[in-house]
Order: structure tokens, then sequence, then C-alpha cells
């Protein structure tokens, strides 16, 4: 794999997170789809999910399989990637991210902690959410989102707790 490669955006990007039918997410997220019979990482649960966007296992994302095979730890959960926690779960390095880290409006992401007068734990998150895209997918565009894996979701927001276990949840543009 060169460099650039690395580091274009994906054009299957769109259709690996495509590959599962609303329909499907919806049954996972409404509970109607046990959730032992689509995790397949044993890291995924419904209790701080908020949107059908979110019950995804990432042993159903392509990049999070390439990524794990990189490192030659084919069949494990994405959380286990040894760059996982150094990169999504340090407050350290999620600081020094935010630096560099700009808003679909452009604006810094530390501006913008100031001017909403956000939480610590839930600027944390928001920084933890990207820093995980440019983990696995490296770059996917000006601003463009994606939904990320369950077990990547909980754990982020096991690591940065909402006081009242409140998530928005994936969303699709900036409000």
């Amino acid at each position: 794999m060169t460099l650039w490669s690395r580091f274009r955006p994906k054009k299957k990007l769109q259709n690996t997170l495509s590959s599962l039918p609303w329909k499907t997410l919806l049954s996972r997220f409404s509970g109607e789809e046990d959730i032992r019979d689509w995790c397949k990482c044993s890291n995924c649960s419904l209790e701080c999910i908020r949107k059908p966007e979110e019950c995804r296992c990432c042993m159903d994302m392509d990049r999070c399989t390439e990524r794990m095979a990189e490192v030659e730890k084919d069949g494990q959960c994405i959380t286990a990637h040894p760059g996982y926690a150094a990169c999504c779960l340090n407050t350290w390095v999620l600081s020094t991210a935010a630096i560099s880290l700009r808003t679909m409006a452009q604006k810094t992401y530390s501006a913008t902690k100031i001017e909403k007068n956000a939480a610590e734990l839930e600027f944390m998150r928001s920084v933890a959410y990207r820093q995980f895209v440019r983990l696995v997918y490296a770059y996917v565009g000006a601003s463009r989102r994606v939904p990320l894996p369950n077990c990547v979701y909980n754990s982020i927001r096991e690591a940065f707790p909402n006081v009242d276990s409140e998530y928005k949840g994936y969303e699709e543009e900036e409000t």
C-alpha cells in the first residue's frame, strides 16, 4: 500500500456504509433482531445507542476489518487495534488533535467548544469520533460524516460519559 493510497478518499466508502439496508438497521435498533445475532465482535450494546445508524458491528465494516488485518489481529474488535486507545481515548492526544480539526463551517473545534460552552467530556467525545475516522479511513473528504461501529460509540461514550447518559447520536449534517 502506498502512502497516497492510504490518504486518498476511498471510492467504495459509500458502498461499505450502505451495505446494510435501512430495514436491517431499524430491526437491530428496535431489538427485533437480537444483538447476539448481529454483533460479531462481542462489544456491541444498545445501552448508549440513540439512532439506527449506530447499529453496525465493526466486523461488518470493510475498513475496520482491513485495519485489523494490517496489524495481524483479524477477527478481533476494532477497539483492540493497537492505535485505538492511544488515538481515540487519550485526552492529551485528543486535545492536541482538536487544534487542527475544523467544523463544516470551518471553525476550529477549540473555538466551537468555547462558543457552545460545551462540557469537556462532550468535547472529548466529538474529537474522539473524528480521530476514529482518521484512524480507520484516514480521509473521507471535507464535510463528510460516516457512522461509526457500535462498539466504538460505546467505548468512547464509556470513556467520556454524559452525566445523564443522554447522547445526540449520529448526525448526518452539523446543526
